[in-house]
């Protein structure tokens, strides 16, 4: 043989191992034209240029990146038949003739038969070959050199061997599916032979001398390795072998395997195991426990990553959090950044992958509450994929869950640019600008666009009239005059009530008009329909509560009490709204012990959902399971707290409404000049804001109960937390004022009003002390303000009518009877809280 024949033959089989088939197609044709008549030169060639042809359908019509999920159609196996005949009787002809010089080419060809009768849909043909004895001597060829110096040759038909039992499970599924114990003994056997191949692989390309090749690093995995390192896993946990499928993710892993062909299998490998460790149940077992017990199907493999510097997961949630950290950092290490339309199928495929190792990063993140390392994910995530609408979307929901709104708008408003008729962007953004922004104006704009959507669904409808609604009557608590607020709330009730007929069996709609009545003092209609709610939700917390409020309002505390004890019993036993409403319903019914026990049990929900989170010790997810820990914490988060919808000071301390400045902001600014201790910003003050308000309702109870050392004692604990909070300012006047110190109860009134210049107690009590003091018309002045932006409250009406009788010069005064009866109506329909406590619900 001349020395250029030998060179062909050392580049072809180097060609062959590195996959490069269009190499070996030129280099075939190389060697056939050198003239060279050596024994079995055409054989040799032709069985090349069959192998070419066969590994390029495999990779592009049967397992595209490794997949072979997608079923293959009868036409696709006909128009391979029809070009691979002629491949298909030169092989037969090498197996059959005699073969002089090269070694093993009668084996190889029978292996390629096996291919291509596998290709054409021929799986018993396929099995056949697949099972011969020339495919049996390549096995023990390769088992009898895997402990030697690996070569080109070594390796490949290594590669070869477990391709082989790769294909053989595959024919066993479609010929015999029964036999499942065969299919999974091939699969395991390929599976260990394909990583102690990429093992090998590596060792070679580490000892390698001399640079290994110019350019890419080649493609030494195949489709068929990839498919195979997926389906076994897959077969076990198909049969119910969870443990040993997590065992063969675990041990692949922690193979030592840096070959780039091999990075994104281990990719989509983390990403599998991360997924079924997610929906795992048991025992959690370590990458690093029970060596001896681990190995399983595909064991006895060495070279793993053995070390105490490297990190182990100590629980399911770390590992997931760990194998999802590292698929993506894999799978956006080559992200195509191009814009060129050539290039759309790569970054498509980049997305792809990103996308699954995202939603398992997001399941474990949430569980622990780390919403800013979700936000960061996804912000680098649209380098790639600035045009993918579900990116997008998962950013925005991200923002939402960490507290930011204002970036979450930008975000939703791209998703919307996106795709317009998605009415869950749609809902997002009516609801974020409502609930979060306070713009109930531009609420109104996206829920119209939602109505159009729904037109021809009525459940879609029927959402889009309860943002509707939500919105008229955010702008009817708001509205300037009395005409407008008729307008708003008018429109408001259409809204509801057509969300009512569309959708009749959604108690959602219900309880939102019951809410709604409840809020404009018609209690009868709201009993009617949060009746009708619960009886479709029996165990409706909102609609629970509301029922509550409403029989307290009706006058029925006994009964009102007893619901709302029974709900935080059965139903949820940490919602911080019901309990501060308990706290009051008890202080109402004399129940002192009961509200001071209530209140311990507000702080002790406190301790158990924020403390940690304070600490600085963001790692460790809030022990409370329910609204306090899970629905709060976002809320404060994100500022909802301080802009009223949920819970702020204005309801607690018995004033509703609405009010554009969010007043708790200014609590928390003002604070920080004056206590420096509480540093970390709004985001971090308002857990702080919460402790303060529960420490004033302590005080309360204990100034009800007349021991005012007590109460004093707990505003100052309020203090430390928020001292400039005009509820606790307020509380203290009142204290001051027990104490017979009117001189100073004014000055606490008067700085809660600098605060709040439209609270509704402080401004009572600031004009009841002018009035006492003499001083009727600023007495007077301060009413008519507060009846102005406050004209369900009872308290104010009262006064106005007591000063009016106590001013002789004031034309009004022939008012004042009837001041007093409206004093009578309001104090007959209100509540221990005002039902704007509650949100209105928009969705399930």
């Amino acid at each position: 043989m001349s020395k250029k024949s030998i060179r062909l033959d050392s580049d072809i089989e180097r060609s062959r191992h590195e996959r490069n088939w269009d190499k070996v197609v030129e280099l075939s044709k190389q060697l056939s034209a050198t003239g060279t008549k050596l024994p079995d030169n055409e054989a040799y060639v032709n069985l090349l240029l069959a192998e070419a042809k066969v590994e390029e359908i495999l990779h592009q019509r049967y397992f595209v990146h490794g997949d072979n999920s997608k079923s293959v159609d009868a036409e696709t196996y006909k128009y391979s038949k029809s070009e691979l005949t002629s491949h298909e009787n030169i092989l037969t002809n090498i197996c059959q003739k005699e073969i002089k010089e090269r070694a093993f080419l009668k084996e190889e060809a029978t292996v390629l038969l096996g291919k291509l009768h596998y290709i054409c849909g021929e799986f018993t043909e396929s099995l056949n070959n697949l099972n011969h004895k020339n495919t049996e001597l390549i096995f023990n060829l390769v088992k009898s050199k895997q402990d030697a110096s690996p070569t080109d040759n070594s390796l490949r038909l290594m590669r070869l061997t477990a391709e082989v039992l790769a294909l053989r499970a595959m024919c066993l599924e479609e010929t015999n599916p029964s036999v499942v114990s065969n299919v999974t003994a091939n699969l395991d056997e390929s599976f260990a032979t394909c990583t102690r191949y990429l093992l090998a692989l590596e060792r070679h390309r580490s000892t390698a001398v001399g640079p290994l090749s110019a350019g890419p690093e080649p493609t030494y995995v195949s489709p068929l390795l990839e498919a195979a390192v997926y389906k076994t896993p897959a077969t076990h946990i198909k049969s119910g072998n969870v443990d040993t499928a997590v065992d063969q993710y675990q041990r692949f892993l922690t193979a030592t395997i840096s070959i780039t062909s091999a990075l994104s299998v281990r990719q989509k490998v983390a990403t599998q195991l991360a997924g079924v460790l997610l929906h795992r149940s048991g025992k959690y077992r370590s990458p690093s426990s029970g060596d001896g017990a681990r190995k399983t199907a595909g064991g006895g493999v060495g070279n793993w990553k053995k070390s105490t510097e490297v990190f182990v997961p100590r629980c399911a949630r770390e590992e997931v959090i760990l194998l999802s950290v590292i698929g993506e950092s894999l799978a956006t290490k080559d992200a195509v950044l191009s814009r060129a339309i050539e290039f759309q199928t790569l970054r498509q495929r980049t997305i792809d992958n990103a996308s699954d190792i995202y939603n398992n990063l997001t399941v474990s993140l949430v569980d622990s509450g780390q919403y800013n390392l979700i936000v960061d994910t996804y912000d680098r995530a649209l380098r790639f994929s600035y045009q993918d609408f579900y990116m997008w979307y998962q950013f925005g929901l991200s923002l939402l869950s960490a507290g930011r709104p204002s970036r979450a708008i930008d975000v939703l408003q791209q998703c919307f640019q996106l795709d317009p008729s998605h009415p869950s962007v749609l809902v997002l953004l009516a609801r974020t600008n409502l609930e979060y922004l306070n713009r109930p104006d531009v609420a109104v704009d996206y829920a119209t666009k939602l109505l159009d959507l729904g037109s021809v669904n009525p459940v879609l409808a029927a959402r889009a009239r309860l943002v509707l609604g939500a919105a008229q009557s955010a702008l009817a608590a708001r509205a300037p005059t009395h005409a407008d607020k008729v307008k708003h709330n008018k429109s408001a009730l259409t809204n509801f009530r057509r969300a009512n007929e569309l959708d009749p069996r959604d108690n959602v709609a219900l309880y939102d008009l019951a809410l709604f009545h409840g809020i404009n003092r018609q209690l009868c209609e709201a009993l009617h329909f949060v009746g009708r709610a619960l009886k479709l939700h029996p165990n409706h917390l909102a609609s629970l509560h509301l029922l509550a409020l409403i029989l307290a309002a009706q006058g029925n505390l006994e009964e009102s009490y007893k619901i709302a004890s029974k709900t935080l019993e059965e139903v949820c036993a940490d919602d911080i709204l019901l309990l501060f409403t308990k706290v009051k319903l008890a202080r109402r019914l004399g129940l002192m012990e009961s509200s001071l026990s209530t209140c311990q049990r507000m702080l002790e929900l406190w301790r158990a959902s924020f403390e940690s989170f304070l600490s600085g010790d963001q790692t460790t997810k809030p022990t409370s399971p329910g609204l306090l820990a899970a629905r709060l914490e976002e809320q404060f988060a994100s500022g909802r707290f301080a802009s009223q919808p949920l819970l702020s000071e204005e309801s607690l301390d018995g004033r509703g409404g609405s009010t554009s400045v969010p007043l708790s902001r200014i609590e928390l600014a003002l604070s920080d000049v004056t206590n420096g201790s509480r540093g970390g910003g709004a985001g971090r003050q308002q857990p702080w804001v919460l402790q303060n308000q529960i420490w004033v309702a302590v005080a309360e109870v204990y100034m009800d109960m007349g021991d005012f050392r007590e109460a004093e004692s707990c505003l100052a604990e309020a203090s430390n937390m928020i001292p400039m909070s005009y509820s606790l300012l307020y509380q203290r006047g009142r204290l001051f004022e027990s104490y017979g110190d009117s001189e100073e109860a004014s000055r606490c009134y008067e700085t809660a009003l600098s605060i709040s210049p439209t609270h509704a107690p402080s401004l009572v009590a600031l004009a009841r002390l002018r009035h006492r003091a003499g001083y009727h018309g600023i007495a007077f002045k301060l009413l008519r303000d507060v009846i102005h932006d406050e004209p369900s409250c009872h308290a104010a009406w009262q006064l106005l009518a007591e000063v009016l009788q106590s001013q002789s010069d004031n034309p009004e005064r022939i008012n004042s009877s009837k001041y007093l009866l409206m004093a009578l109506q309001l104090e007959s329909t209100s509540t221990v809280v005002p039902f704007s406590i509650l949100n209105f619900i928009i969705s399930n």
